[in-house]
């Protein structure tokens, strides 16, 4: 058993290992493909390294940031008082559009006050 562990570490590569190559020579995040190239040089990899860590400590530092913002719930307000010796006022016009006339209201009025009358009337008797 032992042997076998000892054949796999050295004689061929670990699965998990040769799957993250696969995934990184094929996605679309820039500089992956070229962090895993064999036939690339030790410091171009390096670089490419450096520049996908600084690349992901920056987006991490900005998400951060603009979190933080959101929470602090800023508000920006800016007031500036004015004032004015004499102010215009608007012309106002009060336009009734009620179709029932004073006069039409009265009759009504008069006829429910004269049949609560004529009830009242009939309730005493």
């Amino acid at each position: 058993m032992e042997g076998s562990a000892t054949a796999k570490r050295t004689g061929s590569k670990v699965p998990w290992l040769v799957e993250l190559k696969s995934f990184c020579s094929e996605a679309s995040v820039v500089g992956l493909r070229y962090l895993t190239n064999p036939s690339a040089s030790l410091i171009r990899r390096c670089i490419w390294v450096l520049l996908l860590l600084a690349g992901t400590a920056f987006t991490i530092y900005q998400i951060q940031n603009r979190i933080t913002y959101y929470f602090l719930h800023p508000t920006n307000i800016n007031i500036r008082v004015q004032h004015v010796q004499e102010m215009r006022f608007p012309t106002v016009t009060i336009c009734n559009e009620n179709v029932v006339t004073l006069s039409g209201a009265e009759a009504i009025g008069k006829l429910i006050v004269d049949r609560q009358l004529v009830k009242f009337q009939k309730c005493e008797v």
